[in-house]
Parts: C-alpha cells; sequence; structure tokens
C-alpha cells in the first residue's frame, strides 16, 4: 500500500541476505524459509526490541522530602531487584521542591512529609492538575535537647512559647535558667510544616532568633549546644541528643500506632491524577505490606489502620 512501510522496513535480515543461502535459523537456511514467515519473525521481533527498551527507558523520577528519602531508596531497590528493567532516579530537596517538580513536569513522583502549600496548589490548580497523595506511613516527630538538658518533656504550651521566642530562657519552662537557643528546618520542609501547625497553629510564627539549619546540621549543632532545642522526625535521631516526651508521652512505636503521641507528619507519594503507568505501579508497590521498610519512630499506614480498627 502506498506510504505505509513493509513490515520488514527494518528488519536486519536483507534480500540479499535471503538469496546468499548463508544465514540459518535453527540450522534451516533462511533462504528456504517462507517470506510470509520471515515477515512475522521481523515484525515480532521489533516489537518485543522496542518494549524492552521502552521498558528500559520509561525511568520514574522521584524528588521531595528528605526525611522521606532513605526509607524511599530502600523502596526502590527492591522494586528494581523485583523489576530489573525498570529504573527509580530517587533526588531530595524537600517536600515542596517535590510537588513543584510534579507540577512542573520534572518528576513523577513527590516524596511528601507535609502538605502542600497554598502557593503550590494555586499553580497546580491552574495548571489543570490534580495532585493524588497515597500516605505510606507516618513519623513521629520530636524536640530534642543536648543530654545535659535536666529536662525529660515539655508540654505543647511550652513548645508553642519556645518555638514562638515568648519563652527564651530555659527557667521559664521548668529547666535550668539559660537563654534558649532555638533551631528550626527549612521553611520547603514538610517537617517544618507539620511542626508549625501542630505546635505554632495559627495565631503564632517561627521566633525571628531562630537559626535556619537542615535536620543533620540542626543534630549536630543540639548534641554540641546544652542550650538548643530543635525538632526532627524520630528516625533521625542519634544517641548524642535526647527526645523530649510530648505533654508525658515520649515518641515510641506503640505511642504513635496507638495516636498517643500528638506529633507526627504523614510521609506521602504524591502525583499527578494522569501520572504515568510506571508511576502508579511504583506507588502500588510501596503499599505492599512487605516492601515497605520499618524505620524506628514510623508506622505504616496500614499499621495505623489496622490499629484504628481495633480501638474502635
Amino acid at each position: 500500500m502506498p506510504g505505509r512501510e513493509s513490515p520488514e522496513a527494518d528488519c536486519p535480515v536483507r534480500e540479499g541476505t535471503l538469496q546468499s543461502g548463508n544465514t540459518f535459523l535453527n540450522g534451516i537456511p533462511l533462504a528456504r524459509l517462507p517470506r510470509y514467515f520471515l515477515r512475522l519473525l521481523c515484525v515480532a521481533c521489533a516489537t518485543l526490541g522496542g518494549a524492552a527498551a521502552a521498558d528500559q527507558s520509561a525511568a520514574v523520577h522521584v524528588r521531595g522530602s528528605t526525611t522521606f528519602l532513605p526509607m524511599a531508596q530502600r523502596v526502590a531497590e527492591a522494586y528494581m531487584t523485583d523489576y530489573p528493567n525498570r529504573r527509580i532516579v530517587l533526588n531530595g530537596g524537600g517536600t515542596q521542591r517535590g510537588y513543584k517538580s510534579v507540577i512542573d513536569g520534572s518528576a513523577d513522583i513527590a516524596l511528601a512529609s507535609g502538605p502542600v502549600s497554598p502557593e503550590l496548589q494555586k499553580e497546580a490548580d491552574r495548571s489543570g492538575m490534580k495532585l493524588v497523595n497515597e500516605t505510606a506511613a507516618y513519623m513521629a516527630i520530636v524536640a530534642v535537647v543536648h543530654p545535659s538538658n535536666p529536662l525529660s518533656g515539655l508540654t505543647r504550651a511550652q513548645l508553642k512559647k519556645i518555638f514562638s521566642g515568648r519563652a527564651g530562657d530555659w527557667g521559664g519552662v521548668g529547666g535550668r535558667p539559660g537563654a534558649i537557643n532555638v533551631l528550626v528546618g527549612p521553611p520547603s520542609g514538610g517537617v517544618t510544616e507539620v511542626w508549625k501547625e501542630t505546635i505554632l497553629g495559627e495565631d503564632a510564627t517561627f521566633t525571628p532568633k531562630g537559626i535556619v539549619m537542615d535536620a543533620r546540621q540542626r543534630i549536630a549543632a543540639v548534641a554540641a549546644d546544652p542550650s538548643a532545642i530543635t525538632f526532627v522526625a524520630f528516625g533521625s535521631v542519634l544517641t548524642n541528643v535526647k527526645a523530649l516526651a510530648v505533654d508525658g508521652v515520649a515518641a515510641n512505636p506503640q505511642t504513635l500506632a496507638d495516636s498517643r503521641y500528638p506529633l507526627r507528619a504523614a510521609l506521602m507519594l504524591a502525583a499527578s491524577d494522569k501520572a504515568s503507568p510506571a508511576a502508579k505501579d511504583f506507588i502500588r508497590y510501596f503499599s505492599l505490606p512487605h516492601k515497605g521498610m520499618q524505620f524506628a519512630g514510623m508506622i505504616k499506614a496500614r499499621q495505623q489502620q489496622r490499629a484504628e480498627a481495633r480501638h474502635e
């Protein structure tokens, strides 16, 4: 048919090869095989080769929360082991960067430990994109201090005073007298956003004296400064800082599962409602009970649902 390519147009077997009679298939000279069989063979090779190439090249790009990143890396490794022809490309940058990357098309999935900012939600609305969030797990967020700090816990009201700057001395919250050095996370971080919402609320902001650092820097600074305090995801806590109880409840898997510990962040996978099949498949894989890895201070969403069902 004019304008339509022959099925064997891109096939590596050419007319000259057939005429030579020197190319064999399972010991049979290709020149002796019917031409329609060769056409079918060429089409099958092209189809399978093209599918394999597409499968290998269709990488799923995932970007966002540094809190969520270690868990996502382990799940991605398991996924690529189970599906060797698929690729997951992971990057951090913070929750809001993850959302923005999905909105502008530079990533397929956002790793989020907090809600999308109002500004980015408006950007998504303007572009006609609907963001769909799948909660994979919940992570405790804890206030941490130097091990020498005599306090073992604070109330949410006391934490609000400290992080808003209304309490600038440890003596005002039951500790040894001395200035409080407040360290906070980057504004684009999901954990920072959750802490702001749950501790400061709508009527307060972080103290202007607060020093902005990423989680690792904050942990190192608190470990070196007996006057410092910050907040981090519980899975990030090291042995050289002390996690404080909140309202008399310490963070652990049990208090997180039964919702007694009050401060936690949902770890979510966010994507467009028109995400690629490959992206949707990785999100589905993430929710499989034997694939999501366990970390200290974390409970998977399905575990949370079962715990809530037992208490109903």
